[in-house]
């Protein structure tokens, strides 16, 4: 309804979802139309927030690698550690963009 969509990510965690998630738009004027028409609005009842995504901010907290050996496990991965993100929540792998 408000421009072409490209992508959408539903966050999850094991309980299943964590009630956000992430739409891309074809272009900035269509996210931005989408962003006004939708922030306040109810949906199935509920008040949704409609926001710019922004970056995710890094704390001092331990990461928990999903992997027995740690971050090395990673360099067996396609393209090695070069720049992708490991969401041991998710198991799935991020390609930097994601998070700019």
């Amino acid at each position: 309804q408000y421009g072409k969509i490209l992508d959408v990510e539903i966050i999850f965690n094991e309980r299943g979802s964590k009630g956000f998630g992430f739409v891309t738009f074809e272009t900035g004027v269509d996210a931005e139309r989408a962003r006004e028409k939708l922030h306040g609005t109810l949906v199935e009842g509920r008040k949704i927030e409609v926001n710019n995504a922004t970056a995710r901010v890094m704390t001092n907290k331990k990461m928990v690698s999903p992997f027995p050996n740690g971050e090395a496990a990673l360099s067996a991965l396609p393209y090695g550690n070069a720049g992708w993100k490991l969401s041991p929540m998710m198991g799935a792998m991020y390609a930097p963009e994601i998070y700019a």
